[in-house]
């Protein structure tokens, strides 16, 4: 069994990914939300995207879980044997899955993230999410959840009218706010 798959690929991709101090607003648009995952995501490509290991470069060459990638314009000119060709070909491939992968990473995480917007805007909250790689008010029961997850607090801590949205939008990764309803 392999161990170095698309599916251990995104897996890498999920786990590297921190969100925390990403600067999130209920007036931003889906495409601004998605650009600023991607380039969350994009900081661990060179750590991610790379073949360094010969057995590595014949499980993406010659393993059918990589057949949906295909490795562009390769120029075997420099290579002085077949196993650098393969490595080349390798990352080739490999990088063509990033792009791919990565994409779908964003794509899930910014419709998690505006779900969470449409929540908030819901509550009729308009500002800054937070967030962050913990449950910020998870020690308290909440009032209500809805079909996807959200979390609803109402009067917190016995506070009139202090209320939170928290959601889960990434394995780790929590979406938060608090504001006085």
């Amino acid at each position: 069994m392999s161990n170095y798959t698309p599916r251990t690929f995104k897996s890498s991709i999920e786990s590297c990914l921190d969100l925390g101090g990403m600067e999130v607003h209920t007036d931003m648009f889906s495409d601004e939300v998605r650009d600023m995952v991607q380039e969350r995501i994009d900081i661990h490509q060179d750590s991610i995207a790379d073949v360094t290991y010969y057995h590595e470069a014949f499980e993406v060459v010659a393993g059918s879980d990589w057949n949906d990638y295909e490795s562009e314009d390769n120029d075997f000119s420099n290579c002085d044997s077949s196993m650098q060709a393969l490595m080349q070909e390798a990352n080739g491939i490999v990088n063509t899955a990033w792009y791919s992968i990565s994409g779908e990473v964003a794509e899930e995480i910014t419709a998690e993230i505006m779900h969470f917007i449409e929540a908030a805007q819901g509550e009729d909250y308009n500002g800054k999410i937070s967030l962050a790689a913990c449950t910020t008010h998870g020690w308290t029961p909440h009032a209500k959840e809805d079909l996807e997850g959200v979390c609803f607090y109402y009067n917190l801590e016995g506070e009139k009218g202090l209320s939170a949205l928290e959601y889960q939008v990434a394995s780790g990764v929590y979406a938060s706010i608090c504001w006085n309803k």
